[in-house]
Parts: C-alpha cells; sequence; structure tokens
C-alpha cells in the first residue's frame, strides 16, 4: 500500500511539471455578405434568413445541418451563437430583408400580372391556346 502511495504522488508531480494548457481562439463567424446585402452561411448559398427560420420554428442544430446538407453543424452553432449574442442587429437585418421582399413581389407582381393565368395555364394543358382570354384551339 505504501507503494501505491508513492506512485500516485510521482504520477501528480508528473502531471503538474507538464502544465497541460488550454489556447483559446476566436473563430470568425462563419457568415458572409454578398455584394447585394445577402447574409450567407459558411461557403455554401444557404442565407441567413433561411437558416434562422427553421431555428426559429423550433429545428435543432443538428435538424438544420441535416435539412441543409452543405451545412456544417459547427458553423450552424456558431451561427446561432452569434444571432443569440446579436439578437437586435440581426433582427433589424430580418426585417430589412422582407422588407425589400415584399417590394420585389409587387414589383414582380405588377410587371407580369397573374390575371387569367389559371386559365391560359389550363387551356394550355387542354391543347389550345389562350389569346386576349379566349382559348382557341389547335
Amino acid at each position: 500500500m505504501i507503494q501505491f502511495a508513492m506512485n500516485r504522488a510521482d504520477q501528480d508531480t508528473d502531471l503538474r511539471d507538464r502544465s497541460m494548457t488550454l489556447e483559446i481562439k476566436s473563430d470568425a463567424v462563419p457568415l458572409r455578405v454578398e455584394s447585394d446585402g445577402t447574409a450567407r452561411v459558411g461557403n455554401t448559398r444557404v442565407t441567413l434568413d433561411v437558416m434562422l427560420t427553421a431555428y426559429k420554428l423550433g429545428f435543432s442544430a443538428e435538424e438544420i445541418a441535416e435539412q441543409f446538407d452543405t451545412l456544417k453543424l459547427c458553423d450552424v452553432h456558431s451561427v446561432i451563437g452569434y444571432y443569440l449574442r446579436r439578437r437586435d442587429e440581426v433582427e433589424e437585418y430580418l426585417k430589412e430583408r422582407e422588407v425589400a421582399a415584399a417590394a420585389l413581389r409587387l414589383e414582380l407582381e405588377r410587371r407580369f400580372p397573374s390575371n387569367g393565368l389559371r386559365e391560359r395555364l389550363l387551356a394550355r394543358r387542354a391543347g389550345g391556346r389562350v389569346l386576349n382570354d379566349q382559348v382557341c384551339r389547335r
């Protein structure tokens, strides 16, 4: 038993002499902002707003990484952490994106009205064409 105690003491001394340290490094947040202002996660095409929508719907980081197989799980965790630390800034960005999307939607609807679209598509499926809202058979 004395031998065991001496070996244990030698082990403790040996561990203290090696002075193990953990070097803490900051990793960059895996987000990039493209020229049009769109924030994307990592080196993927997944947008920040799409990923955060999944998170806000209750999906876990693991589920998000599974759904978007181009995302790395560590990047998902990092971006969620960034969001939680800077919620006000990110929410402001998300609101700006929603406003821009709504404006674009209105512009597209103005330029390409969908009036009569259903009828035109049904006529096309039936083999006819629609000219000025009138079905013409071939």
